[in-house]
């Protein structure tokens, strides 16, 4: 399974992956070191389904990609599905007469490191009128994910290993443990809770 259909499975439906990842955080070298797991395919197949279900989780993109996310209007803010946000490529909108436009982007602010991201109309200008009742009509393109994964919070590092480790030992979607099924472990939930930018909007 490629890495872009991967991360597709777990993406929220406001938002498209239109490029999607290249590289992980993590090599099948060092997933072999940590957790044993010496099959480089199964490895990588676990990475990309750690960064999937992390992102998943949190919609905290970790592997740099290109969204494309719309609204059927324009409302008060656009918040953005995925962050931290890199950079805002455009936004376009179709104006009342049906053309499909690009807003200048003197007329935004963006707040990539806002919890969830966000773009603002600017002071002094304000979000145009849209075609009346066309599904979609405001759209925005932007890039999410760090550039550099030296940058990586350790715990962001930490939990992908741990569901590395975790999907390594146990292959079925549910353990049960005295009766009680088990989804994922707290710790590994716990975890996952910090970086989450869900909840949020």
């Amino acid at each position: 399974m490629s890495a872009t259909h991967e991360e597709q499975l777990y993406l929220p439906h406001e938002a498209t992956i239109v490029t999607g990842p290249t590289t992980w955080p993590i090599t099948a070298a060092q997933v072999a070191l940590f957790s044993g797991i010496a099959d480089s395919d199964l490895a990588d197949h676990l990475i990309a389904s750690a960064c999937s279900y992390f992102s998943q989780k949190t919609s905290h993109q970790i592997c740099t990609a290109t969204f494309l996310q719309t609204w059927d209007e324009f409302p008060c803010d656009l918040r953005l599905d995925w962050g931290p946000v890199q950079s805002v490529s455009w936004i376009k909108y179709y104006a009342t007469d049906g053309t499909l436009t690009t807003l200048s982007t003197a007329a935004y602010w963006s707040s990539p490191n806002n919890r969830p991201p966000r773009l603002t109309a600017a002071d002094g200008y304000s979000w145009p009128e849209t075609q009346y009742r066309r599904p979609e009509a405001v759209q925005a393109q932007y890039v999410a994910g760090y550039a550099n994964y030296a940058t990586l919070d350790p715990g962001i590092l930490r939990a992908l290993y741990g569901l590395i480790s975790y999907w390594g030992k146990i292959q079925e979607p549910v353990v049960w443990a005295g009766g009680v099924p088990q989804d994922m472990p707290h710790s590994l939930n716990a975890m996952l809770g910090i970086f989450s930018l869900k909840g949020l909007r």
